[in-house]
């Protein structure tokens, strides 16, 4: 970076001066007010800016450019000018002509000399930047690159690598350990954590697709708020989809000792939310996100609008990127506003479904693996999916 000092009455003018000769690559980094005259009755500003390197090494190679374009038009015409004053003055013969020519020659060369000398100086100092440069995003690109075998996206790895190369210095750009730090802290800020988790008086309403685990996961959170919380519960069942599709969901509310209803249609969904509980589970049919016409059922029974109904998007951290981007997607009519993360333990890479997570303003509010009842349910913090997002990179 290149530090210049410019001083002027009006901010705005300062400002305009430094990009017409620099562009918008500029920082802004100080602006000091300074009083002048006796009575301290004017006022100018003094602005310091920084210029990356190669942008202020170019200006100046063209300024130098220009220079020596000049210096060159100027010496070529006294050149011809002292030609045609020789030749008024006295013939002389085509040796003396041309041994003048030659002195002319050398005067435009030892103008011109000194110019190339500078712009030689600048060119290297580019070439030198230009290889800065270079290893700076090798070795970016050698760490990006890899964390393709953790299953990040394609997109979310591009996105990555151009905010790094703009923040990173050149010796933190040569640094792994940097560089994997400053990674860390890129994926930390795209990810959202649920600071407010299910509580009393809510009603959790689990949507996904099929073969997540939103049955299994339902259980394990009534289990929670039932054992260790100590919450009046109860279980409602909205999956008449396929066989026995609420028998698990029956058979531990039987366990728990806690009421169960199942829900023909949205009258009975709303006259048993209505009812006092201090956290009312809600299993929903699982579906594909491209069956259209089931999503619309789900919808048409669940679209009940209450403060305190929480919707969890239910997820399996097996799914494939793209597939994750659709299932996002197509859900989102659901009104979702929480995410639960299923499946953990059937993985070990899980770049693709937190970079599909980077993309939405979702919180994760629990993750979850195994089938046991009272086992295996998550409140996660951000090192805890760091940690699940970089365990392979840190071993």
């Amino acid at each position: 970076m290149h530090y210049i000092t410019l001083e002027g009455e009006r901010i705005d003018k300062l400002r305009e001066k430094l990009l017409r000769e620099y562009g918008e690559d500029i920082y802004i980094i100080n602006v000091e007010e300074k009083k002048k005259g006796i009575l301290h009755n004017k006022r100018s500003y003094v602005m310091v800016a920084g210029i990356p390197d190669d942008v202020y090494l170019k200006r100046q190679k063209q300024q130098f450019l220009r220079t020596s374009t000049i210096a060159k038009e100027k010496s070529m015409e006294g050149m011809i000018y002292e030609d045609e004053e020789e030749n008024e003055e006295e013939e002389t013969s085509k040796d003396n002509i041309e041994i003048k020519n030659i002195e002319n020659k050398n005067k435009v060369k030892k103008n011109i000399d000194p110019i190339f000398e500078k712009l030689e100086t600048i060119e290297k100092k580019l070439s030198d930047l230009n290889t800065n440069v270079y290893i700076k995003e090798s070795i970016l690109d050698r760490y990006i690159s890899s964390l393709t075998n953790l299953d990040f996206s394609n997109d979310f790895l591009d996105e990555m690598k151009e905010n790094l190369s703009k923040t990173l210095t050149y010796e933190e750009a040569n640094s792994i350990e940097v560089i994997r730090k400053k990674t860390m802290e890129y994926l930390k800020g795209k990810i959202i954590i649920d600071k407010q988790r299910i509580g009393k008086n809510d009603i959790a309403v689990l949507i996904g697709p099929t073969g997540v685990g939103k049955t299994t996961t339902i259980v394990k959170l009534a289990t929670n708020s039932k054992v260790n919380k100590n919450y009046s519960i109860k279980l409602l069942s909205a999956d008449q989809t396929k066989i026995g599709g609420y028998a698990h969901l029956q058979i531990a509310a039987e366990i728990l000792q806690v009421p169960f209803y199942t829900i023909m249609k949205r009258d009975d969904y709303i006259s048993q939310i209505a009812e006092k509980d201090d956290v009312i589970f809600v299993d929903s049919p699982g579906t594909s996100q491209k069956d259209s016409k089931m999503l619309g059922c789900i919808k048409e029974i669940l679209d009940v609008k209450k403060k305190n109904i929480k919707t969890f998007l239910t997820i399996s951290a097996t799914t494939k990127y793209n597939d994750l981007i659709d299932i996002f997607e197509r859900f989102k009519f659901l009104d979702y506003t929480h995410l639960i993360i299923t499946k953990i333990d059937e993985t070990s890479n899980y770049g693709a479904i937190l970079s599909a997570i980077s993309r939405y303003n979702i919180p994760i509010s629990y993750i979850t693996n195994g089938q046991e009842m009272t086992k295996n349910l998550i409140e996660p913090d951000e090192d805890f999916i760091l940690k699940l997002a970089f365990s392979d990179d840190l071993k």
